[in-house]
């Protein structure tokens, strides 16, 4: 998977130039680990890598005092493009592609961040920077992301919940420690930035969250006796 930092506002392109290339150099810089860092910066910044296949940044400058003053401002650009510009495939309704002309609100955005907006959107829509999401190594779609974080409820609600026959406690007890175990593979399986320390407290919520699952499912198990 890949992470990108898109910096607004930035104001120092003296020092790190507007776009990917300055972006790079900034991120290299602030990724850095130094003995003067709290110690959850610094493991921060030492798996970070490990947890995305590619990272990169890009900085965009302020759009200009016009959008930031003007109250009319609404942030719907109207007008449009007369020419083609960008590459196949890629449009952005209100932005004009490269050496196009705008009409309408488009004018009081800042020139710099227009100029550095059409760089930006093929960069970021290109189809060799869009990633399939994955989950433990295997691609998953959007529908499968939200069943992902279903999966330990709706095991319990096959056991025993509805309308699912009263199970015997030793029964119940078993099974929760079963899918227990199992959601708890599947979080240690997953990347995680900040390493084993950083992770441990969201593990204990993780698993207190099972716990007080099954005490509701134990109470719903005893109501059918």
């Amino acid at each position: 998977q890949s992470l990108i930092f898109l910096v607004r506002d930035w104001s120092f392109p003296y020092e790190f130039s507007y776009g990917s290339d300055g972006g790079a150099r900034f991120l290299e810089k602030r990724l850095k680990v130094s003995g003067n860092q709290h110690e959850e910066l610094q493991n921060v910044r030492k798996h970070i890598h490990s947890c995305f296949s590619s990272i990169s940044c890009f900085l965009l400058p302020h759009p200009g005092l016009k959008v930031a003053t003007n109250p009319n401002f609404d942030g719907k650009l109207r007008g449009g493009s007369r020419a083609r510009g960008y590459p196949a495939g890629i449009r952005l309704r209100g932005i004009p592609a490269p050496g196009a002309t705008a009409l309408g609100s488009l004018a009081e955005i800042d020139d710099e961040f227009i100029k550095n907006l059409k760089v930006l959107i093929p960069w970021l829509l290109r189809p060799e920077s869009l990633d399939v999401k994955e989950i433990n190594g295997n691609h998953i779609t959007c529908r499968g992301l939200v069943e992902y974080f279903k999966v330990p409820a709706a095991a319990a609600a096959v056991v025993c919940g509805g309308d699912k026959p009263f199970l015997a406690p030793s029964d119940l007890q078993s099974k929760h420690a079963e899918l227990r175990d199992e959601a708890v593979r599947l979080f240690r399986g997953v990347k995680k930035m900040g390493g084993e320390e950083f992770s441990r407290r969201y593990l204990q919520q993780l698993e207190a969250e099972i716990d007080e699952l099954y005490i509701q499912y134990i109470k719903h198990n005893d109501s059918k006796n």
